[in-house]
């Protein structure tokens, strides 16, 4: 049986892994070789290690079949199905709109899948454009970080029209595990803002916790090792903390993704009319570094903030960490496809 051809836009340490494995269940590829979509599209810079390593990776997928694409224009007319995994709203907008973009040359039929954690009511906007022109929009953003990419353990939250869901099913069950119909065109995007926000309001709860059992002279990794067997277990205590934060590894996220996905929250609660008390008060403890310039930096880094009022460190502490599950454990920064 023939496979659809499927166009990747958003090659960053998210696109890549999945291009890798769409690529090793032999679906066919058409990837963006112009520098635009490898420069922005993830926001690597030419000069980086990250960059070259990522332009590797690229040209390996190339080498094992994959097509390349001159322009935006040129990947959307090979492609059957558009898969767009980008930082905001606003560049999948683009992406859409532009005039050599998605609505003005897609064909008929095509498909458009966005795993981008993205503003609900944008993506209803862009579905009902594309629907006029046939071209059918499922919104499936991911959850389980850069190691899920890799393992393929990706939970995938899904919304559209179930009979175009079930269509696409195949393609999900090779980059995820846990997959699931949410709803609606929408519905997805709005279950990724509660995830975050739930991941958010846990890491600001457990980096305040660690202060007071810093400063009460227990072992910070001990206290996780029990808490997270206890009903105070959130991902923080059973992966964040022990995994990234105690050793200081880097966890790929940054504070300006978690105060755009905040905020994207906070304004779809306000449009439902429910009170936001403390995801406005998670908002804002996250705003402060980016408010000072280190919006780039890793979101975990809010616990220096954490570590700055309380006067002790925690990050960094630990060299040879017992990890709480392995099904969380880091993977190397480096970008690979084997």
């Amino acid at each position: 049986m023939k496979r659809e051809v499927i166009g990747f836009l958003g090659l960053g340490t998210m696109g890549l892994p999945i291009c890798c494995n769409l690529s090793k269940n032999d679906y066919p590829l058409v990837l963006p070789t112009y520098r635009k979509d490898i420069d922005a599209s993830s926001g690597f810079s030419s000069i980086t290690p990250d960059y070259q390593s990522k332009l590797a990776v690229i040209n390996d997928l190339l080498e094992k079949g994959a097509k390349g694409a001159s322009s935006l224009e040129e990947l959307v007319g090979m492609s059957d199905i558009i898969i767009i995994s980008m930082p905001t709203s606003k560049q999948v907008e683009e992406i859409v709109l532009a005039p050599n973009g998605i609505l003005n040359n897609a064909r008929k039929g095509t498909i458009v899948i966005d795993l981008t954690t993205a503003d609900p009511s944008s993506t209803k906007k862009l579905s009902q454009m594309l629907g006029e022109y046939g071209i059918e929009m499922l919104d499936a953003p991911v959850s389980g970080a850069v190691i899920g990419a890799i393992n393929q353990t990706l939970s995938i939250m899904v919304g559209g029209k179930e009979e175009l869901f079930e269509k696409c099913l195949p393609i999900f069950e090779v980059i995820g595990k846990k997959i699931v119909h949410m709803g609606p065109i929408g519905s997805g995007h709005t279950i990724k803002l509660v995830n975050n926000f739930l991941g958010g309001c846990a890491v600001v709860a457990t980096a305040e916790a660690i202060m007071v059992i810093k400063k009460s002279g227990i072992s910070p990794q001990k206290a996780l090792e029990v808490i997270s067997t206890g009903s105070g277990r959130n991902i923080a205590t059973m992966d964040k903390f022990p995994n990234y934060v105690l050793p200081n590894k880097k966890n790929n996220f940054s504070l300006n993704l978690m105060t755009k996905d905040l905020g994207l929250y906070n304004q779809v609660a306000k449009d439902l009319h429910v009170p936001s008390f403390i995801s406005n008060i998670v908002y804002q403890l996250f705003n402060i570094p980016v408010s000072k310039g280190e919006g780039d930096e890793e979101m975990l880094d809010i616990v220096k903030m954490y570590e700055e009022w309380a006067g002790v460190k925690v990050s960094g502490t630990v060299t040879e960490n017992k990890l709480v599950s392995e099904a969380t454990k880091p993977s190397s920064n480096e970008l690979s496809c084997p």
